[in-house]
């Protein structure tokens, strides 16, 4: 139950995009590589087949999310940058485990996995927002 639950809720990517929207690429790359390996230390999940792929997307996520931290976009839209990048990167690494290392994750896993995550999605599409608006309106006052 708990593996379908994180591939509906995507629990570790809201902090990750977060983190890159409010410390920057640096902090937010380091967490988004690291993350998936605690989580897997402590939880056993993502599952030892998936880790790396997620260690990856959630270090994209947060590369990317950094990067666009001072860009003038609204911040819905560097979210769904972030989102796509992540995931075109991680199908990118999961057709090359597949396709060149023999992998036993099968490249459609990605579509099915946006299907499965789109609940995820638009929470974090509201949620980031959100919070980068309340945060930073607190930090003013």
């Amino acid at each position: 139950m708990g593996t379908s639950l994180g591939e509906i809720f995507l629990p570790m990517h809201l902090p990750i995009i977060l983190v890159g929207l409010l410390a920057g690429p640096y902090a937010a790359g380091a967490a988004g590589l690291l993350s998936p390996l605690v989580s897997f230390a402590l939880t056993g999940m993502p599952s030892s087949v998936m880790l790396p792929f997620m260690m990856i997307e959630l270090c994209v996520y947060g590369i990317c999310a950094g990067l666009l931290k001072d860009v003038k976009l609204p911040t819905i839209a560097k979210v769904l940058i972030a989102q796509i990048a992540g995931r075109l990167v991680r199908a990118g690494a999961i057709a090359v485990g597949f396709y060149v290392f023999d992998s036993v994750v099968n490249p459609t896993v990605v579509f099915t996995s946006i299907t499965a995550g789109i609940f995820g999605i638009i929470i974090q599409l509201v949620i980031i927002p959100l919070a980068v608006y309340r945060l930073k309106e607190a930090d003013n006052e």
